[in-house]
């Protein structure tokens, strides 16, 4: 990756970087900290959405018997016994991106902001244990993430260069794919913070496999990546062929966008060829012998959707696109005021 062009094409992000630019005086003044990432902390938060002693916390655990092998003190976060609403999409959190001049202000009372205190903030690794319903991590976790928010344009001007090492591990008793999508949630939350370590999906129902002891390994793997420089970790669980090489997903899309090397804000995908679904880095499939492989595009894992470039290439894309006085800003072609004054009939409880 060369840093100084990715610096340059950053500039090029006029109103995201002016946004950015008042953080640490905002920040100042509202006596708001910097995030620090030491680089020698030994703290391991385990972070459930399950239930108090359910798979969910008991991997956690295991997990930390792996971790205290390496001398790594490790705590625990019951996210269920706290309050966390789901987001409204008040937009109290994106005011200096919007043409506002104030920080991030989440509108709800709850707990989210001190879990996000913990696990974002503060300096530690985190791993994130979700247990599994319908194919997807629980809503608890999905609502987690959904009012990030508020933390990341707290933190906006370097969010994305200050993460922390992390892991997660979904819980569930379905095999056959039937968790193809619960460790999706934890990965975008992860994706914004932390470099990912390890993962692991515990289907609980298959008796021959020794899940304590894989996540002991997760564990091991979490506290020997905390002993190194950050810039120097590298995945360590299990390599799957067609996982995406920026944030090791499974889940993949289809595009049909003609290839070019975009600008800012401008579509890059091409036609036929798979895309990831979390950070959106595109690959070429083809065959080695009888073997599908595929071939991932560099400018794509070095501009990937939650490296600093690639999410402020979207916020400002977006800020474009909603302030007035620029090209992008237009009136829309779909005629929502007119929908907006339809009256339907709302069904309520007795």
């Amino acid at each position: 990756m060369d840093k100084k062009l990715i610096e340059q094409e950053m500039e090029k992000l006029d109103l995201v970087m002016k946004a950015r630019a008042k953080l640490p005086g905002l920040r100042k003044e509202a006596g708001i900290p910097d995030i620090v990432r030491s680089g020698k902390t030994k703290k391991i938060l385990g972070v459930c959405f399950g239930k108090r002693n359910g798979y969910s916390e008991m991997s956690l655990k295991a997990a930390s018997v792996g971790a205290a092998e390496y001398g790594m003190e490790f705590e625990l976060l019951r996210v269920p016994s706290l309050t966390v609403k789901p987001c409204i999409a008040c937009s109290n959190c994106t005011p200096l991106f919007i043409g506002g001049d104030r920080l991030p202000k989440c509108g709800l009372k709850d707990d989210l902001q001190w879990i996000m205190q913990k696990v974002v903030v503060e300096d530690n690794a985190v791993i994130l244990s979700v247990p599994c319903y319908h194919l997807l991590g629980n809503s608890l976790a999905v609502n987690c993430c959904q009012r990030l928010h508020q933390t990341m344009f707290t933190y906006y001007d370097y969010f994305f260069t200050r993460k922390k090492l992390g892991a997660m591990i979904a819980v569930g008793s379905g095999t056959d794919g039937w968790m193809s999508l619960a460790n999706e949630s934890s990965r975008v939350w992860l994706e914004h913070i932390a470099v990912l370590v390890d993962e692991v999906s515990v289907e609980s129902s298959l008796k021959d496999v020794d899940w304590v002891e894989r996540c002991k390994q997760l564990g091991r793997n979490m506290a020997q990546a905390m002993l190194k420089p950050i810039e120097e970790v590298t995945f360590m669980g299990e390599k799957h062929p067609f996982a995406c090489p920026v944030c090791n997903s499974k889940v993949m899309m289809m595009q049909d966008y003609k290839p070019r090397q975009p600008e800012p804000g401008e579509m890059r995908y091409k036609p036929g060829h798979v895309l990831c679904s979390v950070c959106g880095t595109h690959g070429t499939f083809h065959f080695e012998g009888d073997d599908l492989k595929v071939e991932w595009n560099q400018w794509d894992i070095d501009h990937a959707r939650c490296s600093d470039y690639g999410n402020c290439e979207h916020t400002n894309t977006i800020m474009r696109r909603i302030i007035p006085g620029y090209p992008e800003c237009r009136e829309p072609v779909a005629n929502w005021e007119e929908v907006k004054k339809i009256q339907l009939p709302e069904i309520k409880p007795e």
